[in-house]
């Protein structure tokens, strides 16, 4: 019989297998790990020597630099010496504000390949003798500060130390390998030591963000960290929720922020070609003065490193804030309002704009990224047919401000026929100031609009100088008004408007101009010319008129083929036009027309007209007229022989009379007596003006030059001279003699009587002391035009000689100072610099 055992059976094929397998993966994972530790122990090796390399050199270097031999091892630019730059922020400097941080022009580098050179500083800085033949024979690269003369770091390596890349520098490979564990990838063929200084490099996350400024210029600048100083591609999208556009920066663009952190900064809108536009610079591809979304995801070589992104907003074109409503332009710096144009292909979308903030354009030199800057001095008119509103009122972020535009500069050049801040406009512009604003020519010129062709309604809108801007300094005063320096030239010119289309008609509501207009053909105070419809209401007009036609508010309101069939229709309502015109043919008080619908106001125009000119009253024919009057023609100069036409339906007054202070309410009850504190003269012909002394309107302050009579017991600056004889400036008056020597000066009240010396005057100054003006004694000057005596009384040195300043604001060295004359019954309050020349003024808008 056959033996057989039974419950004994063998190992099956397939746990066999299983085995097996499991004894490989175990052999294999011990391999690894073997393979893992020579790894690490090679390294530890290379960098052991690295370090032995660091300390040699580093002996070395002081030893040069204490015998005076630093010349040895200094960068020469022919790079004869074979010293060349580091160019980069190594990934293991210190922080940027440490005190031994580095540039990337600080650190300059040497390498083996030429210890053997004669000349070259590598023999210097580490000489056979330094270290084992057998690290100085192999490959290294030692880092240094020539300056202090300080090793930085060590590179050492048994194989050739090369980028391997054409397109990498050395510096910039040596600088990843200042990362362990990417020299343990890179197979430990390089051995590193930097001193105390060690990266990790566990930090395997980037963190990319954007910057962005959105003033003068859009710029974008794009950063993220790089941890292993791998290459990076920054892959930029800007979509505006329709359409997007994509822009690849390759690593090679990037630059280096610091040891850490890279960046691109890209300038997204520039007004300084058709090139560097945002329309342009996005390929036509987004609408642009939308809102946009800007994305920056940044993409690292090295596999172990995932990509991140980072989102950002703002506008194209203008100011970005959250919540804007839908088709509005908001307006914080001049490329925001230069952008308004349709040259920046601005979307039709944008139908209103809004002010933010105040608008310069003058030269801040303490600012080197303000418009002028980066843009001169010019600016081209808006032309925007799209556009029908602009607003120079704002609530945004919980502020509200009225902003004003200062110094807009408009060169004949840069414009082309009708100029202004709007070539034209079609809807409302309200709220809008604009000081200091020139226009060197063109056919229709108007401060805020070249020419209407259809329906433009302003409101609450100024022109005017300002001195605290700047606007009147440096300015040579004249003798004449013709003289003066003009701020708005061209064919038909006016302080708002230049013309109006017999297609167009305008209301003005609350406004006002005061500026400097000579025209080729017709000057108006507020519109140059109408053709078919105009209607002021409560605003006025203080401006200088040069031309072959002026008018205190409109120059022209009639004529042949241009006006509308209709005819013109002018209609005025608590009005008053001030100031001086010079015209060769045709001089209007208000406006150079007929069938004009007047009531309530006046024309104040002083008139320098040629022989054989015309000057009207007022207008030259009214339709209708209540309560409207005019100064009588005491006001033209020279030899007064033009013809003065009146019109029968208006008012002729003295200067008296219309200064008188009940006067303003028989005109209508949107005027006011009192001027003081609302007054802001321009003396360009050096008048001595303080106050408005004609009615003004309650709602608007007063500025520009007028005719006015002396202001007796008024504060004015006076001079003494080597003759002993006196000048004075102030109380609408200027005696001072260019030509004098003067000895002396001071402040003092006008009169033009001799006060008894029992008259009680007092001066309130300082903190609210009080003094009593001396009237024992007077110094008597004549004004030598009309030989007119005056009479001034000192103030006492107490008043004068005070050390106090204005703690509320400190920088104006400007005093408070009030005038009470009882006997008067007034009450006058004036700031001035007790210790400066000429410079009494009536209101708080101080230099």
């Amino acid at each position: 019989m056959k033996n057989r055992r039974k419950g004994k059976a063998g190992f099956t094929m397939s746990e066999l297998l299983i085995v097996v397998a499991i004894v490989i993966v175990l052999f294999a994972v011990a391999v690894l790990s073997l393979v893992t530790i020579q790894k690490n122990l090679r390294q530890k090796e290379l960098d052991s020597k690295a370090e032995i390399l660091y300390v040699a050199a580093q002996n070395r270097m002081s030893e040069l630099r204490a015998g005076g031999y630093e010349s040895l091892y200094q960068y020469d630019e022919n790079k004869k010496n074979g010293v060349a730059k580091v160019g980069l922020i190594p990934l293991d400097a210190p922080e940027e504000d440490a005190e031994d941080a580095i540039t990337k022009d600080t650190l300059c580098y040497v390498v083996s390949a030429n210890r053997v050179e004669v000349g070259k500083a590598a023999a210097s800085v580490l000489p056979e003798s330094s270290v084992d033949a057998e690290l100085w024979n192999n490959h290294w690269v030692i880092e240094y500060d020539p300056e202090s003369g300080s090793v930085y770091s060590a590179f050492y390596s048994e194989e050739e130390i090369t980028s391997g890349d054409a397109s990498t520098t050395l510096p910039t490979y040596l600088n990843r390998m200042r990362v362990r564990q990417t020299r343990l990838h890179n197979g430990a063929k390089i051995g590193y030591y930097g001193g105390a200084r060690v990266i990790s490099g566990t930090t395997d996350t980037l963190k990319p963000d954007i910057s962005i400024d959105n003033r003068e210029k859009l710029t974008a600048t794009f950063y993220c960290n790089n941890p292993y100083a791998d290459e990076l591609t920054f892959n930029i999208k800007v979509s505006d929720g329709q359409n997007e556009y994509v822009k690849v920066v390759k690593y090679s663009e990037l630059r280096q922020l610091n040891s850490k952190t890279w960046y691109y900064t890209w300038v997204m809108d520039s007004l300084e070609s058709e090139k560097t536009r945002f329309y342009n610079q996005t390929d036509h591809k987004l609408a642009c003065g939308t809102d946009i979304t800007v994305t920056l995801s940044v993409e690292s070589q090295n596999a172990n490193v995932d990509g991140k992104s980072y989102t950002r907003k703002t506008n194209s074109l203008f100011r970005y804030a959250e919540s804007t409503p839908a088709g509005t332009a908001l307006i914080a710096y001049g490329r925001h309002l230069q952008n308004l144009d349709e040259a920046s292909h601005v979307s039709k979308t944008i139908t209103g704009a809004v002010q933010v903030s105040d608008l310069s354009f003058a030269d801040d030199t303490a600012d080197n990224e303000d418009w002028y800057s980066f843009y001169g001095d010019t600016f081209t008119p808006i032309t925007n047919k799209h556009l029908k509103s602009y607003d120079g009122y704002s609530e945004v972020d919980n502020v509200k401000l009225y902003s004003s535009i200062s110094n807009l500069y408009i060169k004949k050049a840069a414009q082309n026929g009708d100029a202004g801040l709007f070539s034209t406009f079609n809807g409302e512009i309200k709220n809008v100031t604009l000081t200091g604003m020139k226009i060197d020519g063109g056919q229709n010129v108007g401060a805020l609009i070249g020419s209407v062709s259809d329906t433009v309604k302003i409101t609450n809108t100024r022109v005017y100088l300002s001195s605290k801007k700047g606007d009147l300094a440096d300015i040579e005063t004249v003798d004449s008004p013709e003289k003066v320096k003009p701020w708005l030239e061209g064919k038909v010119v006016g302080g708002l408007i230049g013309m109006v289309t017999k297609t167009g008609s305008v209301s003005v509501t609350d406004s006002s101009a005061s500026t400097v207009i000579r025209a080729d053909g017709a000057a108006g105070g507020l519109v140059g010319a109408v053709y078919n419809a105009a209607t002021i209401t409560d605003s006025y007009a203080d401006c200088y008129l040069t031309a072959a036609r002026t008018g205190g508010l409109i120059a022209k309101a009639e004529g042949g083929s241009e006006v509308a069939a209709t005819g013109t229709s002018i209609t005025l309502k608590d009005f008053y036009a001030a100031g001086y015109q010079t015209a060769t043919g045709d001089a209007f008080g208000l406006v150079g027309g007929s069938n004009v619908i007047a009531t309530g106001g006046y024309s104040a125009c002083v008139y320098n007209v040629e022989e054989n000119a015309k000057v009207h009253s007022t207008v030259n024919a009214m339709g209708s007229a209540s309560n409207v009057y005019y100064l009588t023609d005491g006001g033209l100069s020279s030899d007064g022989t033009s013809k003065w036409e009146n019109d029968s339906q208006t008012t002729q007054k003295t200067y008296k009379e219309l200064s008188e202070s009940g006067f303003a309410k028989e005109i209508s009850e949107a005027f006011t007596s009192s001027s003081g504190a609302a007054t802001f003269p321009y003396n360009l012909m050096d008048q001595g003006l303080t106050y408005y002394t004609y009615p003004r309107l309650e709602k608007l302050n007063h500025y520009g030059d007028w005719q006015a009579e002396f202001e007796s017991g008024a504060l004015v600056y006076y001079e003494r001279y080597e003759d002993e004889t006196y000048g004075f400036y102030g109380a609408n008056l200027s005696t001072l003699k260019t030509s004098k020597f003067v000895v002396g000066d001071g402040y003092a009240l006008a009169y033009i009587e001799k006060k008894n010396a029992s008259d009680s005057v007092t001066v309130t100054y300082a903190n609210d002391q009080t003094a009593q003006v001396s009237f024992n004694s007077a110094i008597e000057t004549t004004d030598d035009t009309t030989n007119t005596k005056y009479y001034l009384y000192p103030l006492s040195k107490e008043v004068v000689n005070t050390e106090y300043i204005d703690t509320a604001e400190p920088d104006t060295f400007y005093q408070k100072i009030t005038i009470e004359d009882t006997a008067n019954s007034t009450n006058t309050e004036y700031y001035y610099n007790p210790h400066f020349a000429k410079t009494v003024t009536v209101n708080e808008n101080k230099p």
